[in-house]
Order: C-alpha cells, then structure tokens, then sequence
C-alpha cells in the first residue's frame, strides 16, 4: 500500500482516478476531524461516480476528500502504455525515460516497498510538468518512445550497462 501523503500527491498532480469496484481508497473525512479512514469500493455505481459520490465497505465520502491507493500493477500498466521503461528490483524502481528530465534518462527510486517505489516515481515523472499537467509529459514522453516489448529486446543490454554506471557513479 502507498502513502497517504504519496496518494494526495498523486491527485494533486492530475493522477486521473474513476472508482471501481475493490479499488482501494483513502478518505479524509470528515476533513474537520483530521482522521482518514482506508476503505475499499463497494460500489463503482454510474450514478454515484456522476453526483461526486465514492461508496465504500465502511462508509459513503465525497469524491474530493478521497485519494485512490492505486495498487503495483496498475502503475506500471501505466508506465508501459505511457512508452516509459521501467525495471524492478526488490525494493528499488527503475524509470527510463526517452526525454531527458532534470538532464537525466534515469530515475532511481528506492524504498520498502516496491508499490510507494512506484507511486513516488510516477509522482516525480507528473510532477516535471507541474500540477495538472499529466496530459502533456505523458504525451511528449509517448512520443518517439518504443514499446516496452521493444525496449526489452533492442535495448536491453544499452540499458544494463547504463544501470551499472548509474549504480557505480553513486557510489562514487
């Protein structure tokens, strides 16, 4: 599971959320009690989704007070239709972007668990283009990218020998 401070993040910067059935969930409600309380959906309801309305296993929230916990898969489901490359060891995440970001190609995100290692470096790549923008560094990211099925057979042994030196340069 992620932050609640990564999954506010994530909002904040655009990260799009249409509630769904077992998706797990953060509310802060109500917001003048200053508790959050984790729920799941319970009901993904056309109707509800339309009046703002998220209805969870332990209660009903206003959609604005709740924050997704998107789960491992998702995130990088969405690193690979997005053209971003990205490898995952143990607790460390690995992000390979085409364009240059901060004069990198490479993010290097480590922590306990490989979920917030993800979310922290989703929240990283939507937040070079500031808050609300995930549209636009995703579309320029798209461009010229190549699939995750190519990168992994054309570019493989470019991208090991980058991961060393990035691994030997840090440690340096």
């Amino acid at each position: 599971m992620i932050s609640i401070d990564t999954a506010k993040r994530l909002k904040n910067l655009g990260m799009q959320w249409e509630p769904q059935a077992d998706d797990e969930f953060v509310a802060n409600w109500p917001p003048w009690a200053g508790k959050e309380v984790y729920d799941v959906v319970a009901s993904d309801s056309p109707s509800l989704k339309q009046m703002g309305i998220v209805v969870g296993a332990k209660g009903i929230y206003p959609r604005d007070f709740s924050y997704w916990m998107p789960p491992l898969d998702t995130m990088l489901k969405q690193f690979q239709q997005k053209g971003i490359s990205w490898l995952l060891l143990n607790d460390t995440f690995l992000v390979y972007s085409h364009r240059k970001i901060n004069n990198q190609h490479l993010l290097r995100v480590k922590n306990q668990s490989q979920q917030q290692a993800a979310a922290e470096a989703l929240a990283w790549l939507l937040q070079q283009d500031g808050p609300g923008s995930a549209g636009s560094l995703w579309e320029s990211l798209k461009q010229g990218a190549q699939s995750a099925a190519g990168f992994l057979s054309g570019n493989w042994a470019w991208l090991v020998g980058s991961l060393a030196l990035a691994f030997a340069n840090r440690r340096r």
